[in-house]
């Protein structure tokens, strides 16, 4: 399921490279952006999905949900082009920012379980920003203003393992295996935002491959 949702969220400053002259840096207001969420969320179990007390008596599935996502912005920084040539921006990191997975459990297969998440959410371990990690370049016109707002995508979520009710023919949580709730980080993202010298604003998010590292080319999709 596909939804656009404001988040605003408070950011630190970070640095930028000034890659030509007249390239002046600013820090920017906290971000009001629209972002996508990548998954259908759950607020709870689901306790009403009929099972077979015969085939399905030994069989113990996984239930795992989404029950929210959100951009946590980790810096900003923004810059205007006051040459009269067009110039080749890049921002460079020069903070750190680790983000990783939190989580709660009653039960022993924790293991399992983020397996499980990874494979079916995209949620990842750690997702970081290093000091010295790069976007960009873009392109920014004369007398247009670029910033870039980044941090890593998070999400909440649940699980159990299910079993087969006899009585009901309804699969209910196995309480051996316990339950799972948490959250951590999936994908990294920046938002580009340009202004142009006639006040003309538009604004791109753009998914950040890996889980650290340089942004590279996919961070840099605002280019005319």
């Amino acid at each position: 399921m596909l939804s656009l949702k404001k988040k605003a969220l408070a950011c630190a400053v970070m640095g930028a490279s000034l890659l030509a002259p007249g390239i002046v840096g600013q820090v920017a207001a906290t971000p009001l952006t629209q972002t996508p969420d990548q998954d259908e969320h759950h607020t709870g179990f689901i306790n009403t999905d009929k099972c077979d007390p015969v085939n399905d008596a030994k069989r113990h599935p996984w239930e795992q949900w989404i029950t929210d996502e959100w951009d946590r912005y980790n810096g900003t920084n923004s810059f205007t082009n006051r040459t009269d040539r067009p110039i080749q921006y890049t921002l460079e990191v020069t903070e750190g920012v680790n983000e990783s997975v939190k989580a709660m459990s009653s039960g022993n297969m924790w293991d399992v379980f983020l397996h499980g998440v990874k494979n079916k959410y995209g949620i990842v371990e750690v997702s970081q920003w290093s000091v010295g990690d790069k976007l960009g370049p873009v392109t920014v016109n004369p007398g247009e203003t670029v910033r870039a707002d980044y941090g890593v995508h998070m999400k909440s979520f649940i699980g159990r393992v299910r079993t087969c009710d006899q009585k009901t023919g309804l699969w209910r949580g196995e309480p051996y295996f316990g339950e799972y709730n948490g959250k951590g980080p999936s994908t990294r993202f920046v938002v580009w935002h340009k202004t142009t010298k006639e006040g003309e604003h538009r604004q791109q998010w753009a998914p950040v491959s890996g889980n650290s590292g340089d942004g590279g080319p996919a961070s840099a999709t605002i280019n005319d």
